[in-house]
């Protein structure tokens, strides 16, 4: 998609519906984990649902986790270098005649879709956020606020922390007590089980995995039924 921007999406399901899902991968990358089958999942549930490599092949690995190479990633790919990827996702969705629609995101996606939430307002180009296991910190570690970032959203949030994200993305926390002031519902589930990056890229032959990651999609497809009906 884009033109000179050559973004690679995957896609999958059918516009009719009229309803889209924006699925925004953790640093693993979008051909990582189980980005593509959640995908699918959603699809299956009638969604048109679009993939994006927001980060044109480059990607961290599981060998980069913990070290300098992750902070230096993220910092390489600041809000000015992705942004312009959203708007060409957001026409090619007006173009098959989508009128509402959802976002999905793993770790670095959930900053993402905060950022996305605040920057396009209530311009109708989106209507609400899942965030799996959100890596909402990434804000401080680029000199912002986590606490201000939120207050700038203006979509209902669903929230996934697990058991090792950081107190501010839990329940009571402060991103918690600024989505109470808004004029819509936020939702947070607690995965107590289960550590950050479950969803995306976690082992599913593991039964409490499997479970926990079956809970998160069932919560987010009746989310995104709510908010996107």
């Amino acid at each position: 998609l884009g033109g000179t921007r050559d973004l690679t999406v995957y896609i999958v399901g059918t516009p009719n519906t009229r309803r889209a899902v924006i699925l925004v991968a953790d640093v693993l990358g979008m051909a990582s984990g189980r980005h593509r089958a959640i995908a699918d999942q959603l699809a299956d549930e009638g969604y048109y649902v679009i993939l994006p490599d927001f980060f044109h092949g480059d990607c961290v690995t599981f060998p980069d986790l913990g070290t300098p190479r992750l902070g230096e990633f993220i910092k390489s790919w600041p809000t000015e270098k992705w942004t312009p990827d959203f708007d060409v996702v957001y026409q090619h969705l007006s173009d098959k005649g989508i009128e509402k629609t959802g976002l999905m995101g793993f770790c670095w996606g959930s900053w993402a879709i905060f950022w996305e939430s605040a920057r396009t307002g209530s311009d109708g180009k989106i209507h609400c956020g899942v965030n799996c296991h959100p890596s909402l910190i990434i804000e401080q570690m680029l000199g912002g606020s986590v606490e201000e970032l939120a207050k700038k959203t203006m979509h209902p949030m669903l929230m996934f922390p697990c058991v090792d994200d950081p107190v501010f993305v839990q329940p009571e926390g402060a991103v918690d007590q600024v989505l109470r002031t808004k004029s819509y519902a936020s939702e947070f589930h607690v995965f107590s089980e289960q550590n950050h990056g479950f969803v995306s890229q976690g082992d599913v032959t593991v039964e409490s995995t499997c479970r926990d990651v079956g809970i998160c999609m069932d919560l987010a497809t009746k989310f995104f039924a709510k908010h996107l009906s």
